[in-house]
This record gives structure tokens, C-alpha cells and sequence, in this order.
């Protein structure tokens, strides 16, 4: 009888054996399947912090094309704006390009005049040309240009004889983005020569004060320096040379050259999504 319990005994562990097997099997492939998950976990949030770096690094890019040029108090003071009020975003881009009266020799004193004031209006919203101006201006400090001039701009004597002076010549202008209801313009120029030297010395030779609209404005040279096709400033045939683009019509008339500044403008705007102010008083 005990050599029988015995082998009973050593046949109910014999029965258990296998089951022990199965079970720690079963617990081994749940911990591999805990795992497994636990590490899909970790790369799947892995994955969400570089998506999250990558977009954060477009949005600082994306901010220091946009506000490089802009000091912090005044694009703070743009910032609130935009929060209070959306409409601080130009309305239309004004391409602007003066002609002035001028002498061979470089020569300082020189009372260099606007003689032609020209304009191409652009919607800022969806970059369709809205109208263009070009006038003539007669100068008055020097009424006759010379042979110089007419060579440089294309512009003679007979197309200024009978044309307003400055002061209404830029009544008219006004008038213009008055008609085509340009709200909040802003006025893109190939340097600062326009609107930082020119525009204020012919005022200043009339008594006028230069008005507040023209007190900032977009250097067109100043945003190609930062594009990736840019590099270094420099004047309109380059910058449409580097954009793939070729010149049209004559370098130095005033219109012609709005003409391309605008093809050049449009090409930036839509890159960058926007163009900026990059001077005024305050740069």
C-alpha cells in the first residue's frame, strides 16, 4: 500500500509539472506583450516631441524673417495691435519709385526735384494689381533738366513743360489712393533713398510736412538680403536676375521700374506670406 500511494504521489506531480510550465510561459508572454506596448508608447511620444520641435523651429524661422528688422518695442507695439486690432495689416502694398531732376557730376548742391511720381497699387490680401498712377512733375527750383537727365530716366523737357508742381502733384497722389480707397498702405521702394531722402527734401524746398502715410515703408532690398535666393543687397536687375525673373522696359523710368519692383514684391510676399515695414523714424 505505500509503494502504491507513492507512485500515486509522483504521477499527481508528474500532472502538475506541465501546468506550472504553462502558466510561468503565459506570464513571461504578457510581460513581453507590457512591453512591447510600454515601448510603442515611448516612441509614439518621441515621435510628438520632435513633430512639436520641428513646428516650433518653423514658427521661430518663420518670426525672424518676419521681425528681424523690426525693433522689440515697435513689434510689440504692432503685436498688441494685431491682438486689438486685426486691421493694423496693410490693406494694399503701394510700389513706389520717384525719378529726380539731376546732374552729371554728382554734384551735392544740386536742387534735385521729384519729376515723376509713379505708382502701382496692389491688393495685400490677394496680390492683384488694383490700378497705377504716373505723373510728371515740372520742377520749379530748376525748370529746365538737362541733357543728363533725359538720358538717365528717358524723361524730356515737353513731357514736364505745363505738368503741376509738387505740391499738386502729390494732391492728385493722394487724391488716387483716396479714389481706390487705400486705407493703410504700405509702400514698398527699392532702398530708402525715396522716402527717406527724396520725399522730405521736396517738402522741405515747398514748406510742407511730409504726410503721415508715407512715415513707414518696406526697403525691398532689405527683405531679398534675408530670401534664400538673396544674399546681399543689391539693385533691380540683380534681385530679379537671383528670383529667375529677367528686367522689363527701361531701368530708371520711374513706372518701368515700379513695374519690377512689383514682379519682385509679389515674388517675396508669397514666399514669406507678407511683406513688413523695415523703415520709418524709429530704424
Amino acid at each position: 500500500m505505500a509503494l502504491q500511494g507513492q507512485a500515486i504521489h509522483m504521477e499527481n506531480n508528474a500532472e502538475r509539472r506541465p501546468l506550472h510550465a504553462k502558466i510561468i510561459i503565459i506570464i513571461i508572454i504578457i510581460i513581453i506583450i507590457i512591453i512591447i506596448i510600454i515601448i510603442i508608447i515611448i516612441i509614439i511620444i518621441i515621435i510628438i516631441i520632435i513633430i512639436i520641435i520641428i513646428i516650433l523651429i518653423i514658427i521661430i524661422i518663420r518670426s525672424h524673417f518676419r521681425s528681424s528688422h523690426l525693433p522689440s518695442d515697435l513689434l510689440a507695439y504692432m503685436m498688441k495691435r494685431h491682438r486689438a486690432e486685426p486691421e493694423w495689416t496693410p490693406s494694399h502694398l503701394v510700389i513706389l519709385d520717384f525719378e529726380a531732376s539731376c546732374c552729371e557730376d554728382d554734384n551735392k548742391d544740386y536742387p534735385m526735384e521729384i519729376i515723376e511720381f509713379p505708382s502701382i497699387l496692389i491688393d495685400a490680401t490677394t496680390y492683384e494689381t488694383v490700378a497705377e498712377i504716373q505723373l510728371f512733375v515740372r520742377p520749379v527750383e530748376r525748370p529746365q533738366i538737362n541733357a543728363f537727365c533725359t538720358k538717365l530716366t528717358g524723361i524730356t523737357q515737353s513731357q514736364l513743360d505745363g505738368q503741376p508742381a509738387f505740391p499738386e502733384a502729390l494732391e492728385r497722389y493722394l487724391a488716387f489712393l483716396k479714389k481706390h480707397k487705400v486705407e493703410r498702405p504700405l509702400f514698398v521702394t527699392c532702398g530708402d533713398w525715396d522716402l527717406k531722402k527724396m520725399l522730405p527734401k521736396q517738402c522741405a524746398m515747398v514748406g510742407m510736412e511730409v504726410p503721415e502715410i508715407f512715415l513707414w515703408w518696406a526697403n525691398i532690398k532689405v527683405i531679398f538680403e534675408q530670401h534664400p535666393a538673396g544674399g546681399k543687397r543689391g539693385e533691380l536687375p540683380y534681385m530679379l536676375e537671383r528670383l529667375g525673373l529677367k528686367f522689363e522696359g527701361r531701368l530708371h523710368s520711374g513706372i518701368d521700374d515700379c513695374h519690377n519692383l512689383a514682379r519682385i514684391a509679389l515674388t517675396l510676399a508669397r514666399d514669406y506670406g507678407c511683406l513688413w515695414a523695415t523703415s520709418g523714424p524709429r530704424f
